[in-house]
């Protein structure tokens, strides 16, 4: 204890001074009251007021309010300083009560002085208080301004300050704001780990948070970060754990508890078995040799460390080992909710494993183990899985049955399946009525297959993924967007593409309508977001609309929220309604930019003859193909998503390996993706796809060579962002150079740099920058200025996090993915050639969508960029033949396959299609208007002149005449 006063009074360098009292005062402005009750009982000049006050704040932290309040009440403050370490005490007793409306009433008749320490403990605790009551606004609106009241004060490092970042992180977490919740959360740690080292406990409960959320948003190389910085942190606490053990510091064995699950749920996130199996086995011996007394306060710490290992088992379909860890859910405490869910445990592990009997029975049993509240989304989850399972077991009566059990008790009435309308029930917008839905059409799909294919079957689990669309759709429309959620989302396209081809065409034009509207809500809003930026629309309306999607998140947060928010829900999406529709009126553009909606049927009318749009999506087992032209729209199901991405890696390798074998990979990929969708007579066709198709030139999988271009979404190229406008000149170029290393020279580019003096040869109006003139800086003042960008330069894909990737410019400047994103970027085509030419990772599909997204949303019309490592001689002799045809007046898409069919024509040797199919075009492909200096306005301009000089010789001589 005393080294760890020690160790504190260095930590705290705003208060602490040389004697006991200060200390004592600083101790107290911390919140360490056993600490400071110490300090003043040790010190004979401490006051009794000061003394019994330390005693009451120990009380409480004791959950021993009755004795406190009796110390309390006599208490008489002697100055200002007293009146306010007494009152907001007092109000941590209506605090600890719940009598929360009692303590903010206290604590706002507490007086203190603008930006003043006082004045940020004071905001911090309203917050906390209004954190309690669920009401989360008014906590950050009261946490932030403590925040700016620690700093203002000169407190930034304060330990408390510390809390309310933590605080913060919390509450924007609860209202679904990704970036704050991590922000200040990091924040929190910085703050901790930096000013207050040796508070184990506090340190190793941010670092917990911090990686908790990161895993919540599937940040993978954001938790390695502070996964990594939290090992480094705990290597000094641990190597002095003997010490703390022997003195039974229990908030200490709270701190290597927290660190022991925080790993476990990390190896668990990246499913590293031999981690998980070091890490469980960790945290069964800290709790043999943790004292007693601690461990029975803290099992529930070892029951989440059992879950996660069995959870990471299930989804990497290790069955076994996720049995045999299940079993120990309900070992650590023997609790009808800990029997529950070890029984769901087993029973979701049988699932997947196909083992329909024993899953059965572990359900039944989770039912058993606990008497359910009525309407208890735990008790909906299991019924529809119970009905799941008997559907696949063949007992579709009794299937039926449960399930018209749990619709009666959800719509409060007993409803017709097809007349279901989710209009009718805003209460259930929800992630698990979702699921429910979901579920409920898998098992009609399971008894229409066992039942020798009724239609009302059929239609009935059609109807019920539908509904789930349009759930998905309006709890999307909230806010609230998790990676939980494109899991849902994949298995609503799997139920409304469930064999189309019993679909009628406008039933299946209907469905692909809602999926592609719900799948792409996400990306527009994105997009649609730079844009709105520039539209001036009124700062205080667009206020009020995000404070009511703000307040509208926070009321259906759960299930159980939603059933009683549901009413208020209601009047906030009314008012949000008559808010956009306001906005509609005044600017019109708004209504464009922030509506989701897509009708295949209008952007058929838009394809020309011969012209195709392709569009493939992934569900979570399948792959679809929609194939649209002037004449039809087709949805075609190619087959099992797993197969062909098995085979799709296996051809993207041959292909960047360079490999003979390519063509036996090309032969069955092709027959899978192309052969059933009857491209024969296609000539022009623009490509949209997604996840691991995104790495696949699919022009290489086609019979014979047409304009191939890629597109983000059908949306987007539904969408033209960009007004024309004058340029200064036709193009730039940026060849930059790189510092000698072990595998790069400065010269390695030499051909990039050959390739743009062809260029400027042929296009004109061309401007080169090279060496150490291709820095950022120049970048960015060249923006608006020229027609095409052109980087002949390097590139590192960050595969955890693409906005975090970069382009290399010279001096070591990089301009980050998410830069682009908000940078102001006019221009008809960026060209990237020699990218990643020797430097990163491989830049993979999913990495060329990511930056010809993030240069379409900065204004970019089009973009050229490659999807492997080309090496730097073939890429200029590419872009020399590419800008030829550019210059020759052909649409772009056209130019790059005219390129590359002249270039194997030029390099047979080179016919191999590592060296000229990685190079995709991305976005507009219109013919570009390059203004040059040919031959022909050289010869022009001197017979002008001639004529001229004849003219003005032949004046000359009148005149002397």
């Amino acid at each position: 204890m005393i080294i760890r006063l020690f160790l504190l009074f260095l930590s705290i360098g705003t208060f602490a001074q040389n004697n006991s009292l200060q200390k004592a005062d600083s101790l107290r402005y911390c919140g360490f009251f056993p600490e400071e009750l110490e300090l003043r009982q040790s010190t004979k000049t401490s006051r009794p007021f000061d003394l019994r006050l330390a005693e009451v704040n120990v009380l409480l932290e004791n959950n021993e309010a009755d004795k406190a309040l009796k110390i309390l009440k006599p208490l008489k403050p002697s100055t200002d300083s007293d009146r306010f370490w007494l009152n907001k005490t007092l109000a941590k007793y209506y605090r600890q009560t719940e009598e929360y409306d009692k303590a903010l009433g206290l604590l706002n008749t507490v007086s203190s002085k603008p930006n003043s320490l006082n004045a940020a403990i004071l905001k911090l605790d309203k917050g906390q208080i209004y954190a309690l009551q669920n009401e989360q606004l008014k906590a950050i609106s009261e946490l932030e301004s403590a925040v700016k009241e620690f700093e203002k004060s000169g407190n930034k490092n304060h330990y408390k300050n510390g809390i309310a970042l933590s605080d913060l992180a919390y509450a924007y977490d609860e209202v679904g704001i990704r970036n704050k919740t991590v922000d200040y959360s990091e924040r929190a740690v910085r703050l901790l780990v930096n000013h207050y080292p040796q508070d184990f406990a506090m340190v190793s409960t941010v670092h917990n948070n911090l990686l908790f959320y990161l895993i919540e948003y599937g940040d993978e190389k954001r938790a390695l970060d502070v996964t990594q910085s939290y090992q480094k942190y705990m290597k000094e606490f641990l190597s002095a754990k003997s010490r703390y053990r022997k003195a039974q510091n229990f908030s200490d064995y709270e701190a290597e508890a927290l660190y022991l699950l925080s790993l476990l749920r990390y190896y668990s996130f990246t499913n590293d078995s031999p981690k998980i199996l070091e890490g469980v086995k960790a945290l069964d011996q800290f709790y043999d040799i943790a004292p007693k007394a601690w461990t029975e306060d803290n099992l529930n710490i070892l029951s989440q460390g059992y879950e996660e290992v069995q959870y990471s088992f299930r989804q990497q379909k290790k069955f076994k080992e996720a049995l045999y860890y299940s079993q120990f859910i309900d070992k650590v405490q023997q609790k009808p909710y800990n029997i529950m869910k070890k029984h769901a445990a087993y029973a979701l592990t049988y699932y997947d494993g196909k083992q329909n009997p024993e899953a059965l029975k572990h359900v039944n049993l989770c039912l058993k183990a606990m008497d359910f509240p009525k309407g208890s989304r735990s008790l909906q989850t299991l019924m529809v899985l119970k009905a799941e399972l008997l559907s696949r077991l063949g007992r579709a009566e009794e299937a039926k049955k449960v399930l018209r059990e749990i619709y009666d008790e959800v719509l409060e009435k007993p409803t017709p399946y097809l007349k279901i309308e989710i209009e009718q029930y805003p209460q259930h917008v929800n992630k698990i009525f979702m699921n429910l839905l979901i579920h409920s059409g898998l098992v009609y799909q399971n008894i229409y297959e066992q039942n020798g294919g009724d239609y009302e079957d059929y239609k009935t689990a059609k109807h019920f993924n539908w509904l789930a669309g349009k759930v998905f759709e309006k709890f999307y429309q909230s806010g609230l967007y998790n990676n939980s959620l494109g899991e849902l989302l994949d298995q609503i396209e799997d139920g409304l593409f469930y064999k189309p081809e019993k679909m009628k065409p406008q039933e299946m034009l209907e469905c692909s309508n809602l999926v592609e509207k719900i799948s792409n809500i996400h990306l527009w809003r994105q997009f649609s977001s730079k844009y709105l930026q520039n539209l001036n629309l009124p700062t205080e309306r667009l206020k009020v609309l995000n404070d009511l999607q703000l307040k509208r998140n926070l009321l259906s947060k759960s299930y159980e929220l939603e059933l009683e928010n549901h009413k208020e829900i209601g009047l906030i999406d009314k008012e949000i309604s008559e808010i956009q529709s306001k906005l509609t009126q005044d600017f019109p553009e708004y209504s464009l930019l922030s509506s989701s909606a897509f009708e295949f049927e209008d952007f058929q009318k838009k394809i020309k003859k011969n012209e195709a749009v392709l569009k493939f999506s992934l569900g979570l087992d399948k792959v679809y193909a929609h194939l649209i032209t002037a004449d039809k729209v087709e949805l075609k199901v190619l087959g099992s998503k797993s197969n062909i991405e098995n085979v799709a890696n296996r051809y993207l390798e041959s292909l960047k390996e360079i490999r003979s074998d390519y063509i036996f990979l090309q032969k069955e990929l092709k027959n899978v993706l192309v052969k059933p969708l009857g491209l024969a007579d296609i000539r022009r066709m623009t490509i949209v796809t997604e996840g691991f198709l995104n790495a696949i030139p699919l022009e290489t999988l086609l019979d014979k060579p047409i304009a191939i271009s890629y597109g983000l979404s059908l949306k987007n190229l539904d969408f033209d962002t960009q007004k024309s406008r004058t340029y200064y000149r036709n193009l730039v170029g940026f060849v930059p150079a790189y510092a000698s290393t072990g595998t790069t020279t400065r010269d390695e580019l030499k051909y990039s740099l050959a390739e743009l003096k062809n260029i400027e040869r042929q296009l004109g109006r061309t401007v080169v920058y090279e060496g150490d003139e291709a820095d950022k800086a120049t970048f960015l003042q060249t923006l608006g200025k020229y027609k095409i960008h052109h980087l002949s330069m390097h590139s590192e894909m960050d595969m955890q996090d693409y906005q975090e990737s970069s382009l290399l410019f010279s001096k070591g400047d990089r301009v980050f993915f998410h830069e682009l994103y908000a940078l102001n970027f006019p221009s008809e085509m960026v060209v990237l050639s020699a990218c990643n030419t020797g430097l990163g990772k491989y830049l993979n599909g999913e990495g060329v969508m990511s930056l010809a997204r993030a240069l379409n949303y900065a204004g970019v019309k089009s973009s050229l960029t490659s999807l492997w490592q080309i090496p730097d001689k073939e890429s200029s002799e590419l872009m020399e033949l590419f800008y030829q045809f550019l210059s020759d007046g052909k649409p772009k898409d056209e130019a790059l396959m005219l390129a590359k069919n002249a270039f194997v024509k030029k390099y047979p040797m080179k016919s191999h299609p590592y060296y000229w199919a990685g190079f995709v075009l991305t976005g507009d492909t219109s013919a570009l208007e390059l203004r040059g200096f040919s031959v022909w306005w050289v010869v022009l301009t001197v017979m002008v002149f001639l004529v001229m000089s004849f003219w003005v010789w032949r004046r000359f001589l009148e005149q002397r005449t």
